[in-house]
């Protein structure tokens, strides 16, 4: 058949070029000639000369035009190898590119056949009429065998529009191929599986999904289909995606019923397409394709974010899906602001029952404010930020604010009890967002509504903290009482409690601490003070779980505060252990200080009762001698004690606690006046005073005017605020500054043990360390100088009593080889040589370092004089 179909073809493509007044003889020997020449390669026993067969080809052509039309033609088949690619060619060819014949050549419309054409002899009587307009038709064939000036020419004397030519090809193409299928086939098919169904031409795999295209569809055809069949293959998977819907996240669960709404949306569209097509059946493949490209855009980018849900957090998909709503593509960008409008509800909703009720409904951990598990404490100490959770949605600027609203909510509910405050905030507020959802507001909207809410909150968390729970005048207390600065009260107290406290801590009991408090504060200066502050206080002991520990190494004071001050200044009981640690390095300090002046007195009046006397009787002259001595040891081991005092006092403590109450108290120098904040607070527009140290920049008035007319009222409620002498704070800046405030005195040079900008230059030690050194060698030298005391009054008793008996011996030559003597030289010998040479060198070296270093070098150059 292929023979057949190949050699019908041709002669119609020769009797196109063919002058119309040639011979049928001339006819027979040209289809002959060259077709006999065509068959060459299927009959091997055949040799033709090309040369030969081409120059007797060419005497029949009369024209060049036609004879190089003819020659190009032979050139482009001469490129198949198979009979059926040479015979489907010349038949699309000539359907296409050659006019009617029958009503130009009427007697040629019968076609020779096989069999017909191989009987024939080769003649070359006739001549061939030299008619170039009868060739034009193959002037233009390129090398891919179209006509270009014939694309847009008559076929069989009528115009044919794309829609047409579509049928006509189709029709062409089933006269040659009987598997060929239609496009308008094809399309009632592609609707099926559009929607995932399977169908007969296009059969879905169950398993792996894939759809097949029968494989008699062209490459064109078929790149068309595989186009159009990404919508489905999305469509699926999408599908799937949204019935599986396992996610916890509530988000995640509000995104993928959205995609169902986009799924919907596009089912629509496949009925409406199919049932145009059903009315109007001239659809082609490009037109479906051009429906759907919307569509499949929107699937990739679904299906790029359903892909990342399984990857990564709802609040990081939610930042996601915000990016992309600012994306170029006004599609996408669309897309994405729908998705995001509708994924973003349950945060918002988080983030609202967070501002309002200062309550956590984040059971999916996607919030930037979580409450720590590992916390033991369950007040707002254990509610924690978490930055890298925040979503890029919300202003960086606000994200503080976000997380103390709540927590000053927390704060005022939970620890203050101040139900009737939080009532009115709760209800104007949520009236507020009830006409107005949240998630509407634009940045600058809602930069503006937590500004209102912050300014409310903290004006009135400051004023209740000054008012009624006294703040500053309890943190003085406890710089009195826990760090020390209430001198006598702390003198009278290590006083009464030398007889108990040098006990070993086992010992104690709660009684006796409570005396040693009771007497201290009956014989200070406190005694006068409010009977609230004194109940506040307390003894007590750090540990009893080591019985080597003595009393004055385990106990402390105490400063019972309200729960709301526990808060701030106590912080989970991180302030309280800071100020015990504080308390204990300076309880050690101030019971050596104590304990000099108390052998300072005990010296005076030792020498005024005995070794005044002594002095006049050169025979006693090294008793005084040793006593002088061992006093001028103490004199310079009294002056470091309270240079080391006053430093630690006024230098390190006093600066710290300054500074707080600089930051804690407005002043006009530094701060807005309260009336200036509150206008600026109610207008809600720039401030318009601009300060700096001791002076004030003002902008220009017509500016600011300008600027505030061009700020539109959205009816954010104002922050309702109480008339505050102090500076505005929310509850952790409070509780930071308070830290600060320890941390500052606590990470000094002289008392840090963990920084190594705390190591002496010279030494390498750190400079605690040395102190603690010193300090321990003071007590070894009022150790040594009890038992020199002890051996002074011994000795004087013993020469009063030798006075007395007066049997005529000499006195001091019997007191010499006495064990008194003997004892007090190797007393004084230990004091002088080890410790107060121990002391000298260890001081040397101290004072050596607090030179070198910067900070410390005038408390260094003081310590060394």
């Amino acid at each position: 058949m292929s023979q057949q179909l190949l050699y019908d073809s041709f002669v119609q493509i020769v009797d196109s070029i063919l002058p119309l007044d040639i011979s049928p003889d001339q006819r027979t020997i040209i289809l002959e000639q060259f077709l006999s020449y065509i068959d060459q390669t299927t009959n091997a026993g055949i040799n033709y000369d090309l040369h030969l067969v081409v120059s007797q080809l060419k005497r029949l052509f009369t024209s060049d035009a036609q004879w190089n039309s003819f020659q190009q033609a032979v050139k482009i088949l001469l490129r198949y190898k198979k009979d059926n690619d040479v015979a489907r060619y010349l038949s699309f060819f000539n359907s296409i590119n050659i006019e009617n014949i029958d009503e130009t050549r009427g007697q040629r419309r019968h076609f020779i056949s096989a069999s017909h054409t191989r009987s024939m002899t080769t003649t070359n009587n006739g001549l061939i009429r030299n008619n170039a307009s009868q060739s034009s038709s193959l002037n233009n064939i390129n090398e891919f065998g179209v006509n270009n000036k014939r694309q847009r020419s008559n076929f069989t004397g009528r115009a044919y529009d794309s829609q047409s030519i579509n049928d006509l090809v189709n029709d062409i193409l089933l006269e040659f191929q009987p598997d060929h299928i239609k496009e308008s086939e094809m399309i009632q098919f592609i609707f099926y599986t559009l929607l995932s169904s399977t169908s007969d031409l296009f059969p879905v795999d169950k398993v792996s999904g894939k759809i097949a295209i029968p494989e008699s569809i062209g490459n064109s055809t078929s790149g068309i289909l595989h186009l159009i069949f990404e919508a489905s293959v999305l469509f699926k998977y999408l599908m799937t995606a949204t019935k599986k819907n396992h996610y916890k996240s509530q988000i995640k669960v509000a995104f993928l019923s959205n995609v169902s709404v986009y799924l919907q949306q596009y089912t629509q569209l496949i009925n409406e397409l199919s049932v145009s097509n059903a009315n109007d059946m001239g659809k082609t493949l490009t037109d479906v394709y051009r429906h759907l490209v919307g569509e499949i855009d929107k699937f990739r980018f679904l299906y790029f974010l359903t892909d990342k849900l399984e990857k990564i957090p709802g609040n990081e998909f939610l930042s996601l899906v915000f990016g992309y709503s600012n994306f170029g593509d006004l599609l996408i960008k669309e897309v994405a602001m729908t998705l995001f409008k509708v994924s973003s509800e349950p945060y918002y909703k988080v983030l609202e029952n967070w501002i309002i009720n200062g309550e956590l409904s984040d059971s999916d951990e996607e919030f930037f404010i979580y409450n720590d598990l590992e916390e033991k404490s369950n007040g707002i100490s254990a509610i924690k930020f978490d930055d890298e959770k925040y979503p890029k949605f919300l202003s960086a600027k606000i994200k503080h604010k976000i997380y103390q609203i709540g927590k000053m909510i927390k704060f005022l509910r939970d620890v203050c009890k101040e139900y009737n405050f939080l009532n009115g905030y709760n209800q104007k507020f949520r009236s507020f967002l009830s006409k107005r959802e949240l998630r509407s507001f634009n940045e600058n909207q809602f930069s503006i509504l937590i500004d209102s809410q912050f300014k409310e909150l903290s004006n009135y968390s400051t004023y209740l903290l000054y008012n009624t729970y006294h703040l500053d005048y309890h943190i003085l207390n406890l710089k009195k009482f826990l760090l020390l600065s209430k001198g006598d009260f702390i003198y009278t107290l290590i006083e009464n409690s030398l007889a108990v406290l040098g006990e070993p801590s086992q010992s104690l009991s709660v009684v006796q601490l409570s005396q040693i408090l009771s007497n201290s504060i009956e014989n200070s200066s406190i005694k006068s003070s409010p009977r609230d502050m004194l109940l506040r206080l307390d003894a007590r002991i750090l540990s009893l779980n080591s019985s080597a520990n003595l009393g004055w190494d385990v106990f402390t004071l105490d400063y019972k505060l309200d729960e709301a001050l526990r808060v701030i200044i106590y912080d989970n009981n991180m302030g309280l252990r800071n100020y015990l640690k504080l308390f204990n390095f300076l309880w050690r300090i101030k019971r050596i200080s104590f304990m000099l002046d108390q052998s300072w007195h005990g010296s005076n009046i030792i020498y005024k009762r005995n070794i005044k006397d002594l002095k006049h009787q050169p025979q006693n002259f090294w008793v005084v001698k040793s006593f002088n001595k061992v006093n001028i040891i103490k004199n310079g081991l009294i002056k470091f004690i309270t240079k080391l005092l006053g430093y630690l006092s006024f230098d390190m403590i006093d600066v710290a606690f300054e500074e707080l109450l600089e930051k804690l108290n407005k002043s006009k120098n530094l701060y807005l006046t309260n009336s200036v904040r509150e206008s600026s607070i109610k207008n809600n527009k720039l401030d318009s005073y601009l300060v700096k140290f001791r002076q004030v920049l003002l902008p220009n008035k017509e500016y600011v005017n300008a600027y505030n007319d061009s700020i539109v009222d959205d009816g954010t409620p104002m922050p309702d605020t109480f008339e505050v002498d102090h500076e505005i704070y929310s509850i952790d800046e409070f509780i930071n500054l308070h830290c600060q405030y320890l941390e500052k005195i606590g990470s000094h040079k002289l008392i840090d043990s963990s920084s190594k900008r705390s190591v002496g230059l010279f030494s390498g030690k750190f400079f605690v360390h040395q102190i603690n050194g010193l300090v321990g060698i003071v007590s070894k030298f009022l150790q040594a100088e009890e038992e020199f005391h002890n051996l002074i009054l011994e000795i004087v008793s013993q020469l009063k009593l030798g006075d007395n008996h007066d049997d005529g011996d000499d006195t001091m030559e019997s007191l010499y080889g006495h064990n008194s003597i003997s004892k007090m030289k190797k007393v004084v010998k230990y004091i002088s040589r080890e410790v107060n040479g121990e002391f000298i060198e260890k001081k040397r070296v101290f004072v050596k370092d607090l030179i070198n270093d910067r900070e410390l070098q005038n408390f260094g150059l003081d310590l060394g004089t």
